[in-house]
């Protein structure tokens, strides 16, 4: 048997149940992305977490059909922490799953920001890349603005990737306007 990995459980001393891995995880995961952000789209099933010799977490659609798997990089195998981080980062990305890769400042900034949040993590040296950081930053001023402004933007457009400048602005008119804007654009 496998021991000591993000994946291995074992039986509670009270035999009433097991410890947590990183799939078991998950499920409180989504509930506090959809409890922050909104529901997530159902249409999509989620079948489950693995790694992969990949540089960076990712969602990926196996097959032509609705279905996602959470990739998570290989060296989290016996890092919970650095599993949860990067499960929490793509957690965001399967509320409104986004087939064909292209993100904006605002999904990626707040998947970052979700991850630092749901993990407790206040030291944003953390963020190995630049523009996570970035958008990351970015993310917490808009918050500022409005902490609900996610939640609202998301019942106009569920997807991240889709809300415009425009929808922060009429749904906050105080926003700066460099900030919508550049929340707005494509991820680099």
């Amino acid at each position: 048997m496998l021991h000591d990995n993000i994946f291995s459980c074992e039986l509670l001393p009270s035999k009433d149940g097991y410890t947590f891995t990183i799939v078991s995880q998950l499920g409180p995961m989504l509930h506090e992305a959809e409890r922050s952000f909104g529901q997530r789209n159902k249409d999509y099933t989620i079948l489950g977490i693995e790694l992969a010799d990949i540089k960076q977490p990712q969602i990926w659609f196996p097959g032509d059909c609705r279905h996602i798997i959470i990739q998570l990089t290989e060296d989290c195998i016996n890092d919970m922490d650095k599993a949860l981080f990067q499960l929490a980062h793509e957690t965001i990305h399967c509320l409104e799953p986004n087939k064909y890769g292209s993100t904006t400042v605002l999904e990626e900034g707040l998947a970052t920001y979700f991850s630092m949040n749901y993990n407790g993590i206040n030291d944003d040296s953390v963020i190995d890349l630049e523009p996570y950081k970035l958008a990351y930053h970015n993310v917490k001023r808009l918050l500022k603005y409005d902490d609900m402004i996610i939640l609202k933007a998301r019942t106009l457009e569920p997807n991240l990737s889709l809300i415009t400048a425009d929808m922060l602005h009429r749904l906050c008119p105080s926003i700066d306007k460099k900030l919508a804007q550049e929340l707005t654009r494509m991820f680099a």
